[in-house]
């Protein structure tokens, strides 16, 4: 029990140490089938582009905002209902675009020969995690206190959840996979972009926040 408990924790200190990563359209590398897929047909976009069509290929970072129920829907409901709790410091960074912000990028796409044969990352700034939960918050009207637990604490459960969902063949609230999901701090750079485009979010990640959860009540989804 002590070993595994060490061992928990050399883990939980490697998750919470990880490298600052910055992300950017030369140093991105496929991590699971799906992404491997996209890369393959953005170089089959990129052969025809040589060929004199006119491509460009967007990157977005995780997309939210009204009529779409993803990850930032998720993370309020459990917010909302005081299930959600930060691993460590909450400061590392997250990455999501409004939508809103993403369509403007479209527009500007559209008929300007300057994003031809381009590969560009769409993407709004970073922000840390407690940094958005703080966001979510406020725009929820919320006084609710966010637990923080220990790094090596949060993998240690994670790693229970993984053996207990092995055995029992149902899913666990938490996984090892989750956790690192959960803990992971990589910025993506929209600097290509902006130079590309001279163009920036006009409503920002914040801002979407809360007109996205004002449309969650307003669809009684929260």
């Amino acid at each position: 029990m002590l070993a595994a408990l060490l061992l928990a924790k050399q883990a939980g200190r490697q998750a919470g140490r990880q490298a600052h990563n910055t992300i950017d359209e030369s140093n991105g590398v496929p991590i699971s089938s799906y992404g491997k897929s996209k890369k393959s047909a953005e170089d089959l976009l990129s052969t025809l582009s040589e060929n004199g069509v006119e491509v460009t290929v967007l990157r977005p970072t995780a997309l939210f905002g009204e009529n779409h129920l993803g990850s930032i829907y998720e993370l309020v409901k459990a917010i909302n209902k005081g299930r959600f709790v930060i691993f460590g410091n909450g400061e590392n960074r997250t990455n999501f675009y409004y939508i809103r912000d993403f369509i403007d990028v479209l527009v500007a796409v559209k008929n300007d020969a300057r994003s031809y044969g381009q590969v560009l990352i769409a993407s709004d700034k970073p922000y840390q995690l407690h940094e958005l939960v703080s966001c979510i918050l406020k725009a929820l009207q919320s006084k609710r206190s966010i637990p923080h637990i220990p790094i090596y604490l949060g993998y240690t459960v994670a790693a229970g959840c993984d053996m207990a969902s092995r055995l029992s063949g149902k899913t666990m609230p938490l996984s090892r996979r989750r956790f690192r999901a959960m803990t992971r701090d990589i910025a993506y750079s929209n600097q290509k972009l902006s130079q590309v485009l001279n163009i920036s979010p006009n409503y920002g990640v914040l801002e979407g926040i809360s007109n996205t959860i004002a449309w969650y009540r307003n669809k009684g989804l929260i």
